[in-house]
Protein backbone atom coordinates (compact mmCIF):
# COMPACT_ATOMS: atom_id res chain seq x y z
CA UNK A 1 0.00 0.00 0.00
CA UNK A 2 2.75 2.25 0.84
CA UNK A 3 4.25 1.61 -2.73
CA UNK A 4 0.79 2.91 -4.44
CA UNK A 5 0.67 5.87 -1.95
CA UNK A 6 4.28 6.75 -2.96
CA UNK A 7 3.44 6.35 -6.76
CA UNK A 8 0.34 8.73 -6.93
CA UNK A 9 2.36 11.11 -4.74
CA UNK A 10 5.19 11.17 -7.42
CA UNK A 11 2.87 11.09 -10.20
CA UNK A 12 1.27 14.51 -8.48
CA UNK A 13 4.46 16.27 -8.21
CA UNK A 14 4.97 15.55 -11.84
CA UNK A 15 1.92 16.96 -12.97
CA UNK A 16 2.32 19.83 -10.73
CA UNK A 17 5.75 20.55 -12.30
CA UNK A 18 4.44 19.98 -15.94
CA UNK A 19 1.20 22.49 -15.59
CA UNK A 20 1.34 25.82 -17.53
CA UNK A 21 1.79 28.67 -15.40
CA UNK A 22 2.44 32.49 -17.04
CA UNK A 23 2.47 35.65 -14.48
CA UNK A 24 4.05 39.00 -14.20
CA UNK A 25 3.18 42.59 -15.03
CA UNK A 26 3.10 45.08 -18.22
CA UNK A 27 3.57 48.84 -18.25
CA UNK A 28 3.54 49.51 -22.06
CA UNK A 29 3.24 52.84 -23.47
CA UNK A 30 0.59 54.06 -20.39
CA UNK A 31 -1.14 50.21 -20.80
CA UNK A 32 -0.96 48.56 -17.50
CA UNK A 33 -1.96 45.05 -16.65
CA UNK A 34 -1.33 41.56 -15.72
CA UNK A 35 -0.91 38.08 -17.07
CA UNK A 36 -3.54 35.87 -16.47
CA UNK A 37 -2.93 33.18 -19.11
CA UNK A 38 -0.79 31.77 -21.79
CA UNK A 39 -0.59 29.53 -24.90
CA UNK A 40 2.81 28.30 -26.63
CA UNK A 41 1.98 27.57 -30.29
CA UNK A 42 4.58 25.65 -32.88
CA UNK A 43 4.84 25.52 -36.39
CA UNK A 44 7.25 25.89 -39.44
CA UNK A 45 8.19 29.32 -38.14
CA UNK A 46 9.49 28.25 -34.54
CA UNK A 47 7.26 28.79 -31.31
CA UNK A 48 4.83 31.32 -30.63
CA UNK A 49 4.51 32.29 -26.82
CA UNK A 50 1.42 34.67 -26.09
CA UNK A 51 0.66 36.22 -22.78
CA UNK A 52 -2.62 38.01 -21.86
CA UNK A 53 -4.55 39.38 -19.33
CA UNK A 54 -7.32 37.05 -19.96
CA UNK A 55 -8.31 33.76 -20.06
CA UNK A 56 -7.74 32.19 -23.35
CA UNK A 57 -11.09 30.51 -24.48
CA UNK A 58 -8.98 27.46 -26.09
CA UNK A 59 -12.44 25.29 -27.27
CA UNK A 60 -13.75 28.45 -29.41
CA UNK A 61 -9.75 29.01 -30.53
CA UNK A 62 -9.93 25.25 -31.73
CA UNK A 63 -12.77 25.92 -33.45
CA UNK A 64 -11.17 24.05 -36.79
CA UNK A 65 -9.90 21.38 -34.15
CA UNK A 66 -6.22 23.39 -33.74
CA UNK A 67 -5.22 26.23 -32.24
CA UNK A 68 -2.79 28.10 -34.42
CA UNK A 69 -1.14 31.57 -34.49
CA UNK A 70 -3.84 33.08 -36.55
CA UNK A 71 -6.61 31.50 -34.32
CA UNK A 72 -4.86 33.35 -31.18
CA UNK A 73 -4.06 36.26 -33.06
CA UNK A 74 -7.29 36.97 -34.79
CA UNK A 75 -9.61 35.36 -32.89
CA UNK A 76 -9.65 37.64 -29.53
CA UNK A 77 -11.52 40.59 -29.62
CA UNK A 78 -10.18 43.64 -31.04
CA UNK A 79 -9.52 45.66 -27.72
CA UNK A 80 -7.76 43.18 -26.67
CA UNK A 81 -4.21 43.29 -25.19
CA UNK A 82 -1.56 40.57 -25.32
CA UNK A 83 2.29 39.81 -25.40
CA UNK A 84 3.73 38.09 -28.03
CA UNK A 85 7.10 36.74 -28.27
CA UNK A 86 8.30 35.07 -31.37
CA UNK A 87 11.13 32.59 -30.89
CA UNK A 88 13.08 30.96 -33.78
CA UNK A 89 13.43 26.77 -33.69
CA UNK A 90 16.43 26.61 -31.56
CA UNK A 91 14.54 28.82 -28.96
CA UNK A 92 16.01 32.23 -29.50
CA UNK A 93 13.64 35.17 -29.19
CA UNK A 94 13.14 36.85 -32.63
CA UNK A 95 10.80 39.70 -31.33
CA UNK A 96 8.77 41.12 -29.07
CA UNK A 97 4.60 42.30 -30.19
CA UNK A 98 2.49 44.14 -27.70
CA UNK A 99 -1.06 44.57 -29.06
CA UNK A 100 -3.30 46.44 -27.65
CA UNK A 101 -6.86 47.66 -29.08
CA UNK A 102 -6.46 46.77 -33.06
CA UNK A 103 -2.78 48.11 -33.17
CA UNK A 104 0.48 46.57 -32.22
CA UNK A 105 4.13 47.63 -31.15
CA UNK A 106 7.00 45.47 -32.57
CA UNK A 107 10.28 45.02 -31.60
CA UNK A 108 13.71 43.70 -32.16
CA UNK A 109 15.62 45.93 -29.65
CA UNK A 110 18.79 43.94 -28.99
CA UNK A 111 18.51 45.58 -25.36
CA UNK A 112 14.61 43.83 -24.92
CA UNK A 113 15.89 40.82 -26.04
CA UNK A 114 18.91 40.86 -24.12
CA UNK A 115 16.33 40.94 -21.28
CA UNK A 116 14.80 37.64 -21.80
CA UNK A 117 16.14 34.68 -20.01
CA UNK A 118 15.38 31.10 -21.47
CA UNK A 119 14.96 28.47 -19.02
CA UNK A 120 13.68 25.47 -20.34
CA UNK A 121 13.01 24.97 -24.24
CA UNK A 122 12.33 21.29 -26.35
CA UNK A 123 9.63 19.98 -28.55
CA UNK A 124 6.78 19.55 -25.85
CA UNK A 125 7.38 23.38 -23.11
CA UNK A 126 9.02 26.85 -23.28
CA UNK A 127 10.04 28.54 -19.85
CA UNK A 128 11.56 31.75 -19.98
CA UNK A 129 11.67 35.34 -17.96
CA UNK A 130 11.67 38.90 -19.99
CA UNK A 131 12.38 41.79 -17.30
CA UNK A 132 12.86 45.06 -19.05
CA UNK A 133 12.39 48.85 -18.18
CA UNK A 134 13.24 51.50 -21.06
CA UNK A 135 11.59 54.07 -22.21
CA UNK A 136 7.35 54.08 -22.04
CA UNK A 137 7.83 50.44 -20.61
CA UNK A 138 8.14 48.07 -18.21
CA UNK A 139 7.61 44.19 -18.93
CA UNK A 140 8.08 41.84 -15.94
CA UNK A 141 7.10 38.39 -17.12
CA UNK A 142 7.67 34.84 -16.47
CA UNK A 143 5.93 31.80 -18.34
CA UNK A 144 6.87 27.95 -17.77
CA UNK A 145 4.52 26.41 -20.98
CA UNK A 146 3.36 23.31 -22.97
CA UNK A 147 3.90 23.73 -26.41
CA UNK A 148 1.19 22.83 -28.79
CA UNK A 149 2.08 21.84 -32.55
CA UNK A 150 0.21 23.04 -35.19
CA UNK A 151 -0.70 20.42 -37.39
CA UNK A 152 1.56 20.09 -40.57
CA UNK A 153 3.48 23.16 -39.37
Amino acid sequence: MRVVWGLLLTCLVVSAAMAASSGGKLDYDGVQWSVKDGLALSDADGVLVVLAPFRFDRKALAKDGVIDRVAVIEGNPSDSTMLLLDFDAEGILRYVRHQHAGSETSTESAEMLSAFELHAFDETRIAGTLSYAGEGESIDVDFSLPIDATPGG
